[in-house]
């Protein structure tokens, strides 16, 4: 089963490589270089202006340590079919299951890595202790998740829902003490709550484990984890396992009625009508504006303000390029023939419709939180990205896609 593992874990690998490669592209790499820029610049700007000890930071500490604690999901790698072909080697999966563990992990230890030492500076302002506490806190951790994983893990076997809400409450509980312990009192109590719940979940919902497999829970469990990964990469390409979701949306009824019913307007009537209904691309605009406004209301630099609004404003136009192929394969277009010009200028047409609302909702949330004239400046490059996006970049990108 080792072996078993192992080869599967290959081939997921290889999947995942496939997809990677058109997430971390040169866009993606500038785009994340400038976001850690701005924020580590103003990370380190508003440590400057606490004096330590800064009390009421320990509380935001233990906020974002629990909310690091729910990052990563158990991996089983877990397929469909296993259901019926692994169900004779049902004794054999312990071993199987040993290396899920082992490989559900990596992930998650990695990124308490990276997220204790981002919140390290702000420990060490707020407790007026070294950074060498640093140590102490990644292992604390470490072993909380580890923790939380095993409980996770138990939802694999047939036993009561209600032992298995027990088991979660008692681990947050647990938790909440034991990060509470570390950052208020000393991080080596919480090595020490830390290694005794890891040695205690171990010992509960393994060692004593001797209930059958839930297998349908554990591939259901393991698709849902899969989709949202997809959902993730779908959002820099099309991934065929993430199916939009239509909604009917009545009231956009007036404003595609409005488009008038001419053979000039089929493409720009047919994106309309894809971004109103589809999920995929309208929900994606309401994400990013939302989050923009959200983090624009806690901002004062400007040109943080700026660079952000330019980073989702190049967003939203990006994701929308995969709507040009949506109806590529539709045969009526082939017998009523639409010219490729015509479809090149509806698609353009409507991405600046989007583009410029973006840009008008973004430019009445700079209004209300930075002063008039730097305000002024930043909706002035709003508009300038929007023309350069729309007439320079988004030419080019269609005439790559259609060599």
């Amino acid at each position: 089963m080792q072996a078993f593992f192992n080869n599967r874990v290959k081939k997921h690998q290889q999947q995942m490589q496939r997809y990677l490669r058109y997430v971390f592209n040169d866009h993606f790499a500038l785009l994340m270089t400038l976001l850690i820029g701005a924020g580590g610049l103003y990370y380190s700007n508003f440590l400057k202006t606490l004096t330590p000890p800064f009390s009421i930071g320990r509380i935001f500490i233990v906020l974002i340590f629990l909310l690091a604690l729910t990052f990563g999901r158990y991996a089983s790698l877990t397929k469909p079919a296993d259901q019926l072909f692994l169900l004779p080697k049902e004794t054999q999966m312990r071993q199987y299951l040993v290396k899920a563990l082992r490989y559900s992990c990596i992930v998650p230890f990695a990124m308490l890595f990276l997220i204790v030492g981002a919140v390290m500076p702000l420990y060490v302002v707020s407790t007026a202790q070294g950074f060498i506490q640093f140590f102490s806190l990644f292992i604390m951790m470490t072993t909380l998740k580890f923790s939380h994983l095993l409980v996770q893990q138990t939802r694999l076997f047939l036993i009561p829902k209600k032992r298995i809400q027990r088991l979660t409450i008692i681990f947050w509980v647990y938790a909440i003490v034991t990060i509470g312990c570390s950052v208020f009192v000393t991080p080596i109590i919480g090595i020490g709550l830390g290694i005794v719940a890891a040695i205690g979940f171990y010992y509960v919902t393994w060692k004593k484990q001797t209930a059958s497999l839930d297998w349908e829970t554990m591939i259901d469990m393991e698709q849902d984890r899969l989709y949202r990964v997809y959902q993730f990469i779908n959002l820099f390409t099309d991934v065929p396992a993430v199916k939009a979701v239509v909604k009917r949306r009545r009231f956009a009824d007036v404003l595609l009625n409005r488009i008038k019913k001419v053979q000039a307007n089929t493409y720009f009537y047919l994106y309309s009508r894809q971004f109103i209904r589809g999920t995929e691309y309208s929900g994606l605009f309401i994400r990013l504006v939302l989050i923009y406004c959200v983090m624009v209301a806690f901002l004062a630099e400007y040109w943080i303000v700026l660079i952000l609004g330019l980073v989702c404003l190049y967003l939203i136009g990006f994701q929308m390029i995969p709507m040009y192929h949506r109806f590529r394969y539709m045969l009526l277009s082939e017998l009523y023939p639409v010219s490729e010009k015509l479809q090149k200028q509806a698609f353009r047409k409507l991405l600046a419709l989007i583009l410029s609302g973006a840009t008008i909702i973004f430019a009445l949330a700079v209004l209300m939180t930075q002063p008039f004239t730097n305000g002024l400046l930043i909706i002035i490059a709003f508009i300038v990205f929007d023309g350069c996006f729309l007439y320079g970049y988004v030419p080019q990108r269609l005439k790559k896609m259609n060599p």
